[in-house]
């Protein structure tokens, strides 16, 4: 018989285990019973001592002898390069067609779209909602000819369905250095999330776990430079004012999200047919775009060619 905090158990043999957790360590005690069955109990965490640095930050001289760059744009105030941009609103309101129109015109060599300036990037366009089949009739619609220059680059995976192995995914730390190095290896300069909830694991309201997932995707853009774009479904009834309140909504999620996020942009339906508007409730470190930008989406009849037009 032996005693375990308070439990008695009996037990044949028992082993120790040190398990590395974060800046941690966990120490467990596993139990084998009669019937060959295992039991572990946490028994607690030994902390590792970490240097203290003498300073946080930048003292005030050295401050204002730095040379700070001004925020860098994949597309103008809507997706900073190595920055985390969030691109929310309801079911409906055409998320997916607008990323595709941004890489429509980077596919066409356009330097300018809706009036804001434009640069070709590598794009990793992930995506588990809409599914394989609907996505390449998409792409197909607005993409289905050659690139007009070669720094365009679009590699589209469903994340049910890639032939890697491995689904990409947030949750550990040896799947988010697997994903960093695929997306060193493709020279990737933004990463598509489509949608969010897909490749988030966990309950999307607890905020420990949206601390975990906020904690990988910033780690992975401040150590990769790769710009991450996270289209995101809004609920109603929101009590997050910056968002618009009732006409956005809050993306699901904790507070955690939006303030880690550098842009966000949020869409709402347009009273015309097939548009949509959208404004940007924040842009860190840059002029906000301070109006509302609608938007129509055309499709041609003959060749099925869709494109997005700015209406105002």
């Amino acid at each position: 018989m032996r005693h375990l905090m308070g439990t008695c158990l009996e037990f044949r043999a028992s082993y120790i285990t040190l398990d590395k957790y974060k800046d941690a360590s966990e120490l467990h005690l596993a139990v084998k019973g009669d019937h060959d069955a295992f039991e572990t109990f946490l028994i607690g965490r030994m902390a590792t001592k970490q240097p203290i640095a003498s300073n946080w930050g930048y003292e005030l001289p050295e401050f204002l002898k730095m040379s700070i760059p001004p925020v860098q744009f994949w597309v103008e105030k809507l997706i900073q390069k190595g920055g985390f941009n969030l691109i929310g609103g309801k079911e409906g309101t055409l998320k997916t067609f607008t990323m595709l129109s941004i890489l429509q015109a980077m596919h066409q060599g356009e330097t300018n779209l809706w009036g804001l300036a434009l640069e070709p990037a590598r794009v990793l366009y992930l995506e588990d909602d809409n599914g394989q089949s609907i996505m390449h009739d998409r792409i197909k619609a607005m993409m289905g000819t050659p690139p007009k220059t070669d720094k365009f680059y679009l590699q589209y995976v469903n994340n049910s369905k890639n032939e890697l192995g491995w689904r990409f995914q947030f949750d550990t730390e040896k799947n988010v250095k697997r994903f960093e190095n695929y997306l060193e290896a493709k020279q990737i300069d933004i990463l598509v999330l489509d949608s969010f909830k897909d490749f988030f694991i966990g309950d999307p309201v607890n905020a420990e776990h949206m601390a975990a997932f906020c904690d990988f995707i910033t780690g992975i853009k401040n150590r990769t430079g790769c710009a991450i774009t996270c289209l995101a479904h809004s609920t109603k009834g929101s009590v997050n004012v910056a968002s618009g309140g009732d006409e956005y909504g809050l993306i699901k999620g904790d507070q955690r999200l939006l303030a880690d996020a550098d842009s966000i942009i949020m869409f709402s339906k347009s009273n015309q047919p097939d548009s949509v508007k959208f404004r940007q409730d924040k842009g860190r470190g840059h002029e906000k775009i301070k109006d509302v930008m609608r938007l129509q989406m055309k499709k041609d009849p003959d060749s099925g060619k869709i494109t997005f037009i700015f209406t105002g």
